[in-house]
């Protein structure tokens, strides 16, 4: 069962049945402090095998271009944010509570189109 929702808030309750998160250029839309919360959130899902993160990272091209609103925060357009993610930092915050099975970064890890951005992808296996 696929679920479209705000993840940074969907996991404050808990789920019930095994399942894995899927997070494909999404994790990058959110700010710190949503950040922090979702982690927080995932640690106590006891249901919560595998989290597969796919993610722009600081050294995207298009890291620097638009408005800074903070540390790694653009907002390329009025309705565009974007938080480029340090991969080291990430890992970190990850292998807390995962174990990270798989962590590459680089390009051709996310082609769509004529698009080829420098990608983190992470498979990680909760502990």
């Amino acid at each position: 069962m696929f679920i479209r929702n705000d993840f940074s808030t969907f996991f404050k309750k808990k789920i019930k049945d095994h399942f894995s998160i899927y997070s494909r250029f999404t994790w990058h839309s959110i700010n710190y402090a949503q950040e922090k919360k979702l982690i927080n959130h995932l640690k106590e899902q006891n249901k919560l095998e595998y989290i597969f993160i796919e993610t722009r990272t600081i050294k995207d091209e298009l890291y620097n271009k638009g408005k800074k609103l903070g540390l790694h925060e653009y907002e390329s357009s009025p309705s565009h944010y974007r938080r480029f993610i340090d991969p080291a930092i990430l890992k970190k915050k990850i292998h807390k509570n995962f174990k990270i099975i798989y962590f590459k970064q680089g390009k051709n890890l996310a082609k769509f189109k004529k698009s080829n951005p420098w990608v983190l992808r992470i498979i990680a296996k909760k502990r």
